[in-house]
């Protein structure tokens, strides 16, 4: 495997690639010619790396990585001085700034494609290293996400394939051993659905019959009560018969007692009767005294109202005694 060839460099082109600078910067010539003498030196180097870089072209020899890592780091080194050469001359003025920046430019132009080239010349292996390793993490990843085991927690690129297949293998024992548990779930899933419904269904028979025994022992005691209810209904009318004829007799017989009482109160209570009938009659008819004065008469006159009141008052008594009233 080689690389593309480093590029001859033409005086010529870069020549006209610093008048450019001067014209853009708009310089002198005189001061153009003074600061070019400043990158001289740098120009000859330069000149010599790539004179050296030109030979150096095929990255699967070791001699030519070797070489590659040489000559990159002399250039560097030039490119550094080139800067840092730049950045004194600058400071001296912006015309002359502008022109060392296009100098400095024109010259890190030459090194840095060089540069890149030969960096990866020196690296081609490294690189080549990288990319088997890359590959091989690839390979392996998918390898593993095949059997679904998660390849971010091995570190792939560094395992030596003696260690990768122990991780294949312990990987595999472990998805074969999750896929038996998952089928062992499943299995035990449709198991427990199937006793479940057994179950389910074993209820719902026995719920059903215990559904119509009870209509059937409803039933039967709702004849039981109605007969109940016909019996106590029956019970009561007859208890009420005897009760309304209990309580007639019991009328008749309180009232015959009240009139057996009530006559013999009357004859008990004659006697008394006719004592008092006597005595308002004896007080009606009594004898008044003659009053000589209008006052005697007044008083006398009042005594005989008061009398008339007595009398009416014990015959009253009399006559309710001797009927027997309270």
């Amino acid at each position: 495997m080689t690389t593309e060839a480093i590029e001859i460099l033409e005086p010529k082109k870069v020549a006209a690639a610093l008048n450019e600078v001067d014209k853009t910067a708009k310089i002198e010539k005189d001061d153009a010619i003074a600061l070019r003498d400043n990158f001289k030196g740098f120009y000859n180097d330069i000149v010599a790396c790539r004179g050296d870089a030109v030979d150096v072209t095929d990255p699967e020899d070791p001699d030519h990585r070797k070489q590659a890592k040489i000559v990159r780091i002399k250039l560097k080194n030039i490119r550094c001085k080139v800067e840092n050469a730049r950045k004194l001359m600058k400071s001296e003025s912006m015309a002359r700034g502008k022109a060392i920046d296009g100098y400095a430019n024109v010259l890190k132009y030459l090194c840095e494609p060089v540069e890149a080239k030969l960096d990866n010349i020196e690296k081609h292996e490294e690189k080549m290293e990288a990319q088997r390793i890359a590959d091989v993490i690839a390979v392996r990843s998918a390898t593993l996400v095949s059997i679904h085991a998660d390849p971010s927690v091995f570190n792939l690129g560094q395992m030596d394939e003696e260690t990768f297949d122990k991780v294949l293998e312990i990987s595999k024992r472990q998805e074969k051993e999750r896929i038996e548990l998952k089928l062992k779930a499943e299995a035990d899933c449709i198991e427990s659905e199937r006793v479940e419904k057994e179950k389910q269904e074993r209820v719902k028979k026995e719920n059903e019959n215990l559904r119509k025994e009870k209509e059937v022992a409803d039933a039967e005691l709702e004849k039981e009560r109605e007969k109940v209810r016909k019996e106590k209904a029956k019970l009561e009318s007859e208890l009420k018969k005897e009760r309304d004829a209990k309580a007639k007799k019991d009328k008749a017989d309180a009232k015959r007692k009240a009139d057996e009482a009530s006559e013999k109160s009357k004859a008990e209570q004659a006697p008394d009767a006719e004592k008092l009938l006597a005595l308002s009659e004896a007080i009606e008819y009594v004898e008044l005294p003659n009053m000589e004065t209008d006052k005697g008469r007044k008083l006398l006159t009042e005594s005989r109202d008061a009398i008339k009141q007595v009398v009416a008052f014990i015959a009253e008594r009399g006559y309710a005694l001797k009927n027997g009233d309270k």
